[in-house]
């Protein structure tokens, strides 16, 4: 890959011994966990506790249930995260050596994904041309907002002062670079202007190219925080994370625990919850 797509200096090849986990493997994994647990978690999006324990039972909800017509049916978190995947196979496939053209790149595709939510955006191939892509999902009013203007946000000229937590949602695919933070922060910065939307996705993409790695959980976390800490207004991201990583460990594992993180709809408790959720587990 070229200078501006770069994986980590590991190739995504299969040359392994049967039982061991490839880089590819993770890959691979990273997607499909991502697109199970929002398809589990579909469902009861907009529940409360309460609720979801009334329909559910005490343990909450452990198997698909009818959203968006169909059971095991994935939101807006999944279908941006594939059009993330798909612009930077769009950069890799261009040539993109720059970080700027590489986002420009993802940022074609979130506006095909906006095409595909309102009917108004760029038509295309790929994952726009799938009729099952051209399916409402509760998509954000901030990444709609957004993406209907002529120009896309960025990290020094924020084009809104939003910390929702769409930015994050779904940066996953960008751990595979050695710039995933700095890629990742200025994806979400292209929909949400507020320091904390973008570097909470920062913190999640540098995460997960250490877990790619092979790194254990801990230290990925670790490295996803140091990977923000210095930079200005990270206050709110670092606390959050810390917060989480510590209840870990002084508290219950449990759905009580993880609404002191928040309820996930800005950023920062977005991240706090998956990194709670993800050193428990």
């Amino acid at each position: 890959m070229n200078s501006g797509m770069q994986q980590s200096g590991v190739e995504m090849t299969d040359d392994t011994h049967d039982n061991e986990v490839t880089y590819r493997d993770r890959v691979l994994g990273m997607m499909l966990g991502g697109a199970i647990g929002d398809a589990l978690g579909a469902a009861v999006e907009f529940s409360s506790l309460s609720t979801i324990r009334r329909l559910y039972g005490p343990e909450g909800i452990k198997t698909y249930a009818n959203a968006y017509g169909g059971r095991g049916r994935w939101t807006d978190d999944t279908q941006m995260t594939l059009f993330t995947a798909e612009g930077l196979l769009d950069a890799d496939t261009a040539g993109a050596t720059t970080r700027t053209e590489v986002v420009d790149h993802i940022h074609a595709a979130y506006r095909r994904w906006y095409g595909t939510q309102t009917g108004h955006g760029p038509g295309g191939s790929g994952l726009s041309a799938l009729a099952s892509m051209h399916h409402r999902r509760a998509p954000g009013a901030t990444c709609l907002s957004a993406l209907a203007q002529a120009e896309p946000g960025r990290v020094d000229h924020p084009i809104n002062a939003s910390k929702g937590c769409g930015g994050v949602m779904r940066v996953a695919p960008l751990g595979v670079l050695d710039d995933a933070c700095a890629v990742a922060n200025a994806a979400a910065a292209l929909t949400h202007g507020h320091p904390s939307g973008w570097l909470a996705a920062g913190a999640l993409a540098t995460t997960i190219g250490r877990l790619l790695h092979g790194a254990h959980p801990e230290e990925a976390v670790h490295s996803g925080l140091e990977s923000v800490r210095s930079e200005p207004d990270s206050d709110e991201v670092v606390k959050a994370v810390e917060t989480a990583i510590s209840l870990t460990r002084t508290a219950p594992v449990g759905a009580e625990t993880v609404e002191r993180l928040g309820a996930g709809w800005v950023a920062e408790e977005a991240l706090a919850i998956a990194v709670y959720a993800f050193l428990v587990a």
